[in-house]
């Protein structure tokens, strides 16, 4: 079948050839969105069916709508963290695809917003926090060490790709109006992109070839991803999941738009709360906190790429305080200074 370029493509005769359902009638309200298009249906059926009237259309016109629809090809898996689909559809040479989901917006809402934590409400409530939490840990235990059940891309593909990854920080910092920031934040930069260069010998290309302790991540995992009722957690948006280090989604979860005092109260309990439900015996508590701290070195460059690419400055200077601030209190400098030589 063809794939939508938008919604007003998405006719009953359309939608009754991709459910395999007549459809006597079809309404489509658009959802705002940031790179796809959304939208809500309410679908009136011909006759009888299983489906739910109420659906949610996403159309994506680049590839990584393709990863999202690998996860939910494996949804029956997942029924009690992500929404479940009733149809999908990606094209491997436009890298167009369209996932049909069920509409959860009746019985979940979002999280948190960006606007949320951007002004500092980027802690929810425990029990949400800790349902969050299982989520995720249960969603990373799923993919341990099962790479091959699922077409997930490598966050490191090779030396090559690691190279050309840490040439892009340089890139980056170096068209970066540094005139924005405290030279204290200036001089940290300048050192995490010597540190940064050691890690690809030092600790990750053996831990692909082994496969050790790696799993499909989430990629883009803020709070916002997440969904919520009192009694239930869903995770969603899948567009950037990788085969990688499972401390990256947590460092998205917390560091990013967490304050120093908010972490300070929280990311400990956190952090063991997740380990704790991870429950792999060959990871440790020391080998997580490891972990978290590597990838606050990856994900301090990210408020660098946001700035140079249209971001508000009240989004992308709120995520570097943050992002500074917890590499400073775990020590990620010293942790990696001796490793860079």
């Amino acid at each position: 079948m063809k794939i939508p370029a938008q919604l007003s493509e998405i006719t009953k005769e359309w939608l009754s050839k991709a459910l395999s359902v007549p459809v006597k009638s079809v309404s489509i309200e658009p959802v705002p969105a940031h790179n796809s298009i959304i939208g809500r249906l309410t679908v009136a059926y011909a006759g009888e069916s299983e489906i739910p009237e109420k659906l949610i259309v996403k159309l994506k016109t680049v590839a990584e709508g393709l990863n999202e629809c690998c996860i939910y090809d494996t949804s029956p898996v997942f029924d009690f963290m992500i929404p479940h689909y009733y149809w999908d559809y990606d094209d491997d040479q436009s890298g167009d695809s369209i996932l049909i989901l069920k509409d959860i917006s009746g019985t979940h809402a979002p999280l948190l917003t960006i606007n949320d934590m951007k002004i500092g409400w980027g802690v929810p409530q425990e029990k949400h926090l800790n349902m969050i939490v299982d989520a995720l840990a249960d969603w990373h235990s799923h993919w341990w060490r099962n790479s091959n059940s699922i077409d997930s891309p490598y966050f490191f593909q090779g030396e090559t790709e690691y190279k050309q990854r840490v040439q892009k920080y340089h890139d980056d910092w170096a068209q970066f109006d540094k005139t924005q920031i405290p030279d204290e934040w200036v001089v940290i930069y300048k050192n995490a992109l010597k540190f940064v260069k050691s890690l690809w010998d030092n600790h990750i290309v053996r831990r692909y070839a082994e496969d050790h302790n790696l799993t499909v991540i989430h990629g883009d995992c803020y709070l916002n991803q997440f969904f919520v009722n009192d009694e239930s957690a869903y995770i969603a948006d899948f567009d950037s999941i990788a085969m990688s280090i499972p401390a990256d989604d947590l460092v998205f979860l917390m560091a990013t738009f967490w304050t120093r005092e908010q972490r300070t109260i929280h990311e400990e309990k956190v952090l063991r709360h997740y380990h704790t439900r991870l429950n792999k015996e060959n990871y440790s508590w020391g080998d997580l906190l490891h972990d978290y701290r590597m990838m606050l070195l990856f994900r301090v460059f990210h408020p660098v790429w946001d700035a140079n690419n249209g971001s508000s400055e009240a989004y992308w200077k709120t995520k570097m305080q943050c992002l500074i601030h917890a590499y400073q209190d775990w020590g990620v400098e010293a942790t990696f200074c001796t490793e860079a030589g």
